[in-house]
């Protein structure tokens, strides 16, 4: 199967933000060009995010979008502490989000607050003394010497260094391994779409998988194994070669404009095992069309067939039922069939 264009993925929209927070923290002070350069970049970046859907719970209030898009600059200090921290909360609401793994985690925060504390060193007791003039004394930052803050931005550095160091490198797979997994879901997939089409080709639109822009990812932490559907006019199928370490469950993994649509994931099964021979031993549950149209009828129903559906599974499973009104629907289920039932429950417990 031929692959598509390998687009930026969550990963790179982590760096460039740190990217772009340290500028804002290394911004010297009466720059203004420069302030208005970073609040240009940084709605960019902005919008870029909600176009390709990369993170959630970042949305900003218009009057925030309204300052980014300002060329005034009234008071250079305040809306530099300003600025600083919209990005600030933009990463941490992110990184909540996205990454997973503890050498990860420690990295890029280490990272972050290398920049923060350099903008400490700066603006610190600048920041306090806004606060207290706006009365928000909840959003008083420690302050700390320049001696203390040269101390601990030292450290952080080391520390910086010593994660740099131990972060696993990027991991590719290789073509083997591509061959092996795309032989093995693509019948799985080919099989499906079959079904669908053979059976249900008037509703083929509501299945989850059928006309998709099918990826196919690897992960290092969280998820060994994820299997997006992203909307398409015709069926795509791609295995991304790298394996992510950062990633949104929920959001798109590339940068694409539509949102992605479905997610199967696997967990507790290491990549390794995945590659290898073993492979036939993976059970993918999602591809069922079987089971799936009932959830579309489920969907799709009114009332009144939704009710019928339910009386007609209850008779088929040994009930008796009664209406109490012919009008509505409430019954009374009398009593159960139970030379009908007990095979039926033999056949579940033996499963």
């Amino acid at each position: 199967m031929s692959q598509s264009k390998f687009l930026n993925t969550t990963k790179s929209y982590i760096d460039e933000l740190i990217k772009i927070y340290d500028k804002v923290c290394s911004l010297k002070e009466n720059d203004y060009s420069g302030l208005l350069r970073l609040k240009k970049d940084f709605l960019n970046f902005y919008h870029k995010v909600q176009n390709y859907n990369i993170f959630s719970r970042t949305e900003l209030e218009e009057d925030k979008l309204t300052f980014l898009g300002s060329s005034k600059i009234e008071n250079f200090i305040k809306d530099h502490i300003f600025l600083e921290k919209l990005v600030m909360m933009h990463f941490f609401t992110a990184a909540i989000e996205i990454i997973f793994g503890k050498i990860y985690k420690d990295f890029y925060y280490t990272k972050f607050f290398m920049s923060h504390y350099k903008f400490l060193k700066r603006h610190g007791e600048k920041y306090q003394l806004i606060s207290e003039l706006e009365n928000r004394p909840q959003e008083k930052r420690l302050i700390l010497s320049k001696a203390e803050l040269e101390e601990i931005i030292k450290k952080e550095k080391n520390k910086f260094v010593e994660l740099q160091n131990k972060l696993p490198r990027e991991k590719l797979l290789l073509k083997k391994e591509i061959n092996r997994l795309e032989g093995f879901l693509l019948p799985i997939i080919h099989k499906y779409r079959k079904i669908i089409a053979e059976k249900f080709f008037e509703i083929k639109e509501y299945f989850s998988w059928y006309n998709k822009d099918i990826r196919v990812y690897f992960s290092d932490t969280y998820a060994d194994l994820l299997i997006t559907a992203y909307p398409s006019d015709t069926f795509k199928f791609l295995i991304y070669p790298r394996i992510l370490s950062i990633f949104v469950v929920g959001c798109n993994l590339e940068e694409i404009p539509s949102k992605v649509d479905f997610i199967y994931m696997f967990r507790g099964v290491r990549n390794k095992n995945i590659l290898k021979k073993t492979i036939h031993h993976l059970k993918i549950d999602g591809f069922n069309p079987f089971n799936e149209v009932l959830e579309i009828f489920w969907l799709n129903s009114n009332y009144d067939d939704k009710a019928v559906f339910v009386e007609k599974i209850f008779k088929l499973i040994g009930y008796k039922i009664t209406k109490f009104y012919k009008d509505r629907h409430f019954y009374k289920l009398e009593k159960i069939n139970q030379e009908y039932l007990i095979p039926i429950l033999k056949k579940i417990l033996m499963r």
